[in-house]
C-alpha cells in the first residue's frame, strides 16, 4: 500500500488537480472518500456512506507542491473480504 500511496502522491504533485476525492469502489456500492485534496470530506451522503467502524478523523498532509491532502484516520482497507481499520501512520509511513 505504501508504493500505491507514493505513486498517488506523485500523480497529484505532477497533475496539480483543483479538487479530488478518492474512495473505494465495490461491486455493490460506493463509500465515502478516504482522501480529499484541499479540504476534508464534510458531508455524509446516502449514496456514499461512511464505513461503520471506529470514529474517523481527517489527518492533513502537506505535499511538496504546497497542496494539502486530507486522509481518513483510521484508514479503511479491505483484507480477506472484511474491512479493517489501520492508523494512517502505519499505512503511509
Amino acid at each position: 500500500m505504501q508504493h500505491v500511496f507514493q505513486c498517488f502522491i506523485k500523480l497529484i504533485e505532477v497533475s496539480t488537480p483543483d479538487n479530488m476525492e478518492i474512495y473505494w469502489e465495490t461491486s455493490s456500492f460506493n463509500l465515502a472518500p478516504w482522501a480529499c485534496l484541499h479540504r476534508p470530506y464534510a458531508e455524509e451522503d446516502v449514496w456514499r456512506p461512511a464505513l461503520p467502524g471506529p470514529e474517523q478523523r481527517w489527518r492533513s498532509l502537506e505535499l511538496a507542491n504546497g497542496q494539502r491532502l486530507f486522509l481518513c484516520d483510521p484508514f479503511p482497507l479491505i483484507w480477506q473480504k472484511e474491512w479493517i481499520f489501520l492508523p494512517v501512520r502505519c499505512v503511509f509511513a
